[in-house]
């Protein structure tokens, strides 16, 4: 639904990341009025593109840089009106830590969040990764700042 001021909206959802790839994934105002959504990758392999307009996209950029970037998303609808930016950070390449610990420590360490019923099992932060029982060992990739992804064993 475009915002009370009459602009549209876009909304997108966790990049998903590889060692040398992202796919965005964005939503723009439910009324189905988008022309065209604009695409910016701000890092060690930037990129500048418009795509088609619609409810939605899904776009995957192969064959980045390794190193820290920036997309920023804006939609615009078919009377030229242009959405406030949504954005996300994210990195390509080796994950720069990558620690094993008790899911206690996880929590206590900003890595995970309690989550679960009576808030006994941990998820990661960030990604939102089920790490299991508070009591359990799990192994967490940090991809961004504040975004950890559940691996299953350390390098």
């Amino acid at each position: 639904m475009p915002k009370d001021d009459g602009r549209p909206t876009v909304r997108c959802q966790e990049p998903a990341v590889s060692e040398s790839s992202v796919t965005l994934s964005c939503a723009g105002s439910d009324d189905g009025s988008i022309a065209g959504y604009r695409v910016v990758l701000a890092g060690p392999s930037p990129t500048d593109e418009t795509l088609a307009g619609g409810p939605n996209f899904t776009k995957r950029y192969a064959g980045l840089a390794a190193g820290d970037y920036t997309a920023t998303v804006t939609a615009t609808d078919d009377q030229g009106k242009t959405s406030d930016p949504a954005g996300s950070r994210f990195r390509i390449g080796p994950p720069t830590v990558c620690i094993t610990d008790s899911n206690w420590q996880h929590v206590a360490s900003d890595r995970a969040d309690a989550c679960g019923w009576f808030w006994l099992s941990a998820c990661a932060a960030g990604s939102g990764d089920d790490l299991g029982a508070l009591w359990s060992r799990s192994s967490l990739s940090q991809r961004g700042p504040g975004h950890w992804i559940r691996v299953e064993r350390c390098p």
